[in-house]
């Protein structure tokens, strides 16, 4: 299995660059998150959008509570307001330092155990300091699927 055939050209996060179109590439590109690029040009963390909906839109409470949520919670919800607001705000207040790369001469099984050592779903491919792509559990799991349909 070869990395090249899932990786993902995703595009990247950079200083000043707003949510939504951070979201955007993600939802385009069917990633849960972006390599987050410095004003010198360096690696320096990763954006997500699991990160980016915890810190804003999901309380604490709910969070320890949510085995305790059922189905209807009232006024308790993400407004049109909000979602607007945080859409608006700039990536940099919540890169995440913990980022995870990998080369495209890995293995997919490096790949998979360096995410599942680092609790992601996600790995960025680097080389020579440069971004490359994505690649996905999903991505893997389809390849996967394509090795069974050519047998």
């Amino acid at each position: 299995m070869n990395l090249k055939n899932i990786l993902i050209p995703s595009g990247v996060a950079r200083p000043g660059m707003l949510i939504k179109d951070a979201f955007s590439l993600c939802v385009k590109h069917n990633v849960p998150g972006l390599p987050y690029i410095d004003a010198q040009g360096k690696l320096a963390g990763r954006v997500s959008i699991r990160h980016i909906f915890k810190v804003n839109c999901i309380p604490d409470f709910m969070v320890d509570h949510a085995h305790l949520l059922g189905d209807s919670l009232g006024c308790i919800n993400i407004s049109k307001e909000h979602a607007l607001t945080v859409t608006d705000l700039p990536v940099d207040n919540f890169v995440i330092n913990n980022v995870v790369t990998i080369t495209p001469a890995s293995p997919v099984v490096k790949a998979l155990a360096v995410m599942e050592k680092s609790d992601v779903t996600y790995i960025f491919v680097m080389e020579n300091e440069q971004f490359l792509g994505t690649v996905t559990i999903m991505g893997v799991a389809k390849l996967m699927l394509e090795m069974k349909d050519q047998k």
